[in-house]
């Protein structure tokens, strides 16, 4: 089979601005999205720039309705076309938890280093 010409949507973690914003690749946009400093924000509860988009990391906590409330009190101001967490696994259970709280759940490349 031959390799996919297609064009693709692809998440990086990593400290460049990518081509893409969330918003842009939420609404059907091609290229990449990074997730780091200088792309979209991975929140912790830290404060963060404004018009700076988030995505709660989930990668070290787990998700329960006050933090969901603190991550929409920290998107207010900001245009989120969606809720989305960063997870660390693809275990069907943590998925499933973090999606009665969040509109989309994105899980990095096991081999990805530094997650």
């Amino acid at each position: 089979m031959a390799p996919s010409t297609a064009a693709k949507l692809r998440f990086v973690l990593g400290d460049g601005p990518g081509t893409l914003s969330l918003t842009q690749a939420l609404c059907g946009g091609v290229g990449e999205v990074y997730i780091g400093i200088d792309g979209v924000v991975p929140w912790t509860g830290q404060t963060v720039p404004e018009g700076a988009e988030l995505v709660c990391d989930l990668r070290r906590i787990t998700p329960d309705a006050a933090l969901k409330a603190k991550f929409m009190n920290a998107c207010k101001g900001r245009f989120m076309t969606a809720s989305v967490a960063l997870l660390h696994t693809d275990a069907p259970e943590t998925i499933k938890l973090a999606r009665q709280f969040f509109d989309y759940v994105l899980i990095p490349d096991p081999c990805t280093k530094n997650t």
